[in-house]
């Protein structure tokens, strides 16, 4: 069994419906793309970003792992949307957008069909700061100071931490390709590594890059977080997905803050999640939106997230230690 099928089999076996892998090297236009992101200052005080903008270009450096990285294994989890497109907002707890301006804007793409399920509903409770470490530097999931608690928590941000889910998974699958090639080398990333996770997802054929700059799968939507590992092994190239956008604008029109003033270029200045999930108040002069924490308002409008969405993987599930077990 070699790397690539040791990576389908593990996916199967964990229920993850998004996995690819893709060769590595100097990511373009990307990397460009993030350089003049950077330079029109767009990052905000987001500096890592900067001390990092070389390696996040090139994740073949062997700055990032010992010898270099010649593959990536790119998985996506799925997790619980709150609202979906083309649902009556208010009852899911959401203000109504405005209408949308423009004929682009009033004739998005055919989204796929709606997957079976139920559909959450209401607000869900404010998750509390993980223990053990499992928080992430760049990510706190504590309310910001003064913050409204009874808005709707965004997506990403309910259930378990998904850096710590990633933390497992990905353990397990460096083991598993470590028993298959002893030789093999990995170093995993999930917003914590400088890796442009976003391209490299594109490459792996999780889906095209929308201009939310979310990353978009044609039958599971933009509702999924991304991690994975690179490899010091040449992995196959997956199939492209091809974006279906089209003249659809709807993510930029309804962002409450015009964050998304160009196409895939977010403005981290004005991105209500970038200042939350950080557990900072967003500054004077922008709205507080409809989350308390997060903002999922660029994905609840888009098409590709109408209905339920695929089932959440199950590593976000928290256990209630308080309810008693069954007899």
């Amino acid at each position: 069994m070699d790397n690539a099928d040791v990576v389908r089999s593990f996916a199967v076996e964990e229920r993850i419906p998004l996995a690819g892998t893709t060769p590595v090297g100097p990511v373009e236009p990307e990397g460009s793309r993030l350089l003049d992101w950077l330079r029109r200052g767009l990052a905000g005080d987001l500096t890592y970003l900067a001390r990092t903008a070389d390696l996040r270009g090139n994740p073949a450096s062997p700055r990032l792992l010992r010898g270099g990285a010649m593959g990536a294994v790119v998985l996506g989890l799925p997790y619980d949307r709150i609202h979906s497109a083309g649902e009556d907002r208010p009852a899911a707890g959401l203000p109504e957008f405005p209408a949308t301006a423009g004929a682009a804007s009033a004739s998005p793409p055919d989204p796929p069909p709606a997957a079976s399920g139920k559909a959450l509903g209401g607000r869900p409770p404010v998750p509390r700061k993980p223990r053990g470490g499992e928080g992430n530097g760049c990510y706190d999931r504590s309310l910001p100071a003064g913050a409204d608690a009874t808005g709707p928590v965004a997506g990403y941000a309910r259930g378990r931490d998904y850096h710590a889910v990633f933390r497992d998974l990905l353990r397990r699958l460096a083991a598993r390709l470590r028993a298959a090639d002893p030789g093999v080398v990995v170093r995993p990333f999930c917003d914590t590594a400088p890796v442009m996770d976003r391209a490299l997802a594109v490459r792996a054929g999780l889906g095209w890059q929308g201009r939310n700059a979310m990353v978009i799968h044609p039958e599971h939507g933009s509702t999924f977080v991304i991690g994975g590992l690179l490899v010091n092994r040449l992995l196959p190239a997956a199939e492209a997905v091809e974006p279906r956008c089209g003249h659809c604008r709807l993510c930029m029109d309804a962002c409450p803050t015009r964050a998304l003033s160009a196409e895939g270029v977010l403005d981290a200045r004005r991105c209500l999640s970038t200042w939350t999930t950080r557990g900072r108040r967003p500054p004077p002069g922008l709205p507080d939106g409809p989350y308390s924490l997060g903002c999922d308002v660029c994905q609840d409008v888009c098409p590709f997230n109408r209905g339920p969405g695929p089932v959440r993987h199950a590593g976000f599930r928290v256990r209630d230690h308080r309810r008693p077990r069954s007899p």
